[in-house]
This record gives structure tokens, C-alpha cells and sequence, in this order.
């Protein structure tokens, strides 16, 4: 990721006095999806992947094939779902309204 943020730029010494531009997502037309696990990595091709659609740690099942190169082409991808969600049991309330709470922190 060549757009990554480094701590130090803030403080280095030669630094000019133009103001750092802070682009608006971190995202370079160079960067690449990689896949990781204990064993190494591989980088990911495809025209199924778009790196702006991806963030680091993720679950994802992936099916393809290795390349000449060494990459590994996508060729059909699942993402992790939600798991279903189970209904509340009712607290058998007799009431038939609930409190809420609101709070707003304003800090100068």
C-alpha cells in the first residue's frame, strides 16, 4: 500500500513546510488483494476482485486455480455471512412502553 500512513512523516526532519495532503481513502491504483494464512502468501487475480471492496481480515472461500506466475486466479468467490439471527423471547412485560436513554457529549 503505497498510500499508507506513516507515523513518522509527521515528524520528520526534513520535513517542508506544505502541509501533508491526506488523500481521501488510502487506496492505490498498484495495490492488490494478497491472501495470507500460517503457511505464506499468494496474490490474488481476477476480475472478480476489487480491492475498494475488501479490508484486511476477512473470511473468504475462494475457488481457482494457481498461474504460471505463482498468482492465484479467482474464479468464483463466497463471502462470510451474517449467521441467522434467533428471535428474542419476550419478558412478558405487562407494559406496553419502554424507557430510552440519550446521552451527547459535546467536546471543545
Amino acid at each position: 500500500m503505497k498510500l499508507k500512513p506513516c507515523i513518522l512523516d509527521e515528524y520528520s526532519k526534513e520535513r517542508t513546510a506544505v502541509p501533508l495532503v491526506k488523500p481521501h481513502n488510502f487506496l492505490h491504483p498498484d495495490d492488490q488483494l494478497i491472501l495470507e494464512d500460517e503457511i505464506g502468501r499468494v496474490k490474488l487475480r481476477g476480475s472478480l476482485l476489487n480491492p475498494t471492496d475488501f479490508v484486511t481480515g476477512i473470511g473468504l472461500a475462494l475457488h481457482g486455480m494457481k498461474t504460471i506466475e505463482g498468482d492465484f486466479l479467482v474464479q468464483d468467490l463466497l463471502e462470510a455471512g451474517f449467521p441467522p439471527q434467533t428471535k428474542l423471547p419476550r419478558l412478558g412485560m405487562s407494559h406496553s412502553f419502554f424507557h430510552c436513554m440519550l446521552f451527547y457529549v459535546h467536546i471543545l
